[in-house]
């Protein structure tokens, strides 16, 4: 039973996308039960759509833990800013909210930081594919670096 008609079978290109993407249980899957004949072909396809549902959802609660923390820092930075701005009168407590508010808002940056470059990369991907290169406005603003 051959259910590879029509794919691409060079294993180094599925090892490629493999490690881009993260994504290398449904090949293997594959891989464990092609040759097997007692396995017929929808039965195999469904442990694939299985599998990749499997890696799709840890994807997604991982992404959810990750805009959970972003919010949580926003509100520990906004409530930390409105006891402030309360006037307490202990130096040391404000000296310690201060620094919390410090160390949240770094941590909130280099949230921010990440996901800017990320969307950088990915324009820059994007014009690149389009043949476009970069033009000196770009250039000249720092809209653009590689």
């Amino acid at each position: 039973m051959d259910i590879s008609a029509g794919f691409n079978t060079d294993r180094r290109f599925y090892q490629r996308r493999n490690t881009k993407t993260k994504l290398g249980q449904p090949s293997r899957v594959l891989d464990e039960y092609q040759s097997d004949e007692s396995v017929n072909a929808p039965l195999l396809w469904e442990m694939v759509k299985l599998k990749v549902r499997e890696q799709t959802l840890r994807y997604a609660k991982t992404k959810k833990a990750k805009v959970l923390r972003e919010e949580e820092l926003e509100k520990k930075i906004n409530t930390l800013q409105r006891q402030i701005d309360s006037g307490c009168n202990n130096s040391k407590e404000k000296l310690a909210i201060n620094i919390q508010l410090e160390e949240k808002t770094r941590a909130l940056e280099k949230i921010i930081e990440y996901r800017t470059k990320g969307a950088i990369l990915r324009a820059q991907c994007r014009w690149y594919n389009k043949g476009e290169s970069k033009n000196t406005y770009g250039q000249t603003r720092g809209i653009i670096t590689s």
